[in-house]
């Protein structure tokens, strides 16, 4: 495993060393200042290894392609954004230049994105915050995306084109409210020859929810025109449409997340997900962490990304009595 830091705030353009065999963050000299630097360059582009891109900071990477790294024998892009919270300070900036707006895999072999916060605010095209392009199986595990613009139209959270196999994606969050237009997705827009597995996941848009998903689990989708998807592939989830196995009921999605105009995807007390999902001992695909790193256990558990946690302040009643 080969680890490749980038980190935009650095101002370091060619790092001291290529690449580091350890985890550790490593002095400045020794950052890429982007990882489209790094993606472009020759030496990496030929490392037959498994490559681990770690992104630390805020960051403004435009759109970028992974189908350079053609010797690579899979790739992780990790960043170092967790929680169901928006921290601003960890952005990773999407096709700022007004191209693309996406994360393109393109590649034949496996592909792990985790951690990112993937903020895209392009006029033009048709933003995507992972573009699933390649034949290699794509994981897509505790990623944020806001979707800021209102000029375009058929964007969407997670997409996966002809040339794609299959996508999983786990306790992501997505809120594509800002875009307008009946075509506008915000959520998963997947080809018939896309295989996609989605697992405690929350999209807020305003078209359709999901296009073509095979597999949605303990799902959250909301504020969308249509569902979109047989009944089959929704368990445990709340949809437009209420379908599916077990179909969780939300009357006020106000009631159920603690700020989602502000992108707190945190569970409130007595939200109508809590408990309502199936839990990893029943089903083994379902992930054993939140997308805050809190564990998942047993039979059932909280659908959405985050599990609840009670505050851990001192009770209220007990100051007044």
């Amino acid at each position: 495993m080969l680890y490749i830091f980038c980190d935009s705030d650095n101002g370091v353009t060619t790092p001291g060393t290529l690449y580091q065999t350890t985890s550790t963050w490593p002095a400045n000299g020794d950052r890429w200042s982007s990882i489209a630097n790094a993606i472009a360059n020759a030496t990496i582009q030929g490392l037959a290894d498994d490559l681990t891109f770690l992104i630390q900071g805020t960051a403004d990477f435009s759109a970028f392609s992974l189908s350079a790294l053609t010797s690579a024998l899979s790739v992780t892009i990790e960043g170092d954004a967790t929680g169901a919270v928006w921290d601003s300070s960890k952005a990773t900036i999407l096709g700022a230049s007004g191209i693309g707006g996406s994360i393109a895999t393109a590649l034949a072999v496996p592909v792990t994105i985790k951690n990112l916060q993937c903020d895209t605010a392009i006029s033009s095209g048709t933003p995507r915050g992972i573009y699933c392009n390649g034949t290699g199986a794509v994981v897509i595990n505790s990623v944020k995306f806001k979707n800021r613009s209102s000029s375009v139209t058929g964007a969407s959270a997670i997409h996966g084109s002809t040339a794609a196999t299959n996508v999983t994606a786990y306790n992501c969050i997505s809120d594509g409210s800002y875009y307008t237009g009946t075509s506008a997705s915000g959520g998963i827009n997947l080809q018939t020859a896309t295989v996609g597995n989605f697992y405690n996941c929350v999209f807020r848009g305003t078209g359709t929810g999901a296009t073509n998903p095979d597999n949605c689990v303990n799902c959250a989708f909301f504020g969308f025109a249509t569902q979109g998807g047989s009944s089959g592939n929704y368990k445990y989830c709340a949809t437009v449409n209420g379908t599916g196995t077990n179909p969780i009921t939300v009357s006020n999605w106000a009631s159920v997340f603690v700020d989602y105009t502000n992108f707190d995807y945190r569970l409130l007390a007595g939200a109508a997900l809590i408990g309502a999902g199936i839990g990893p001992a029943s089903d083994a695909n379902v992930p054993t962490t939140d997308i805050a790193g809190n564990p998942r256990s047993g039979t059932t558990t909280d659908a959405g990304a985050a599990m609840y946690v009670a505050s851990a302040g001192i009770p209220i009643a007990w100051l007044v009595a």
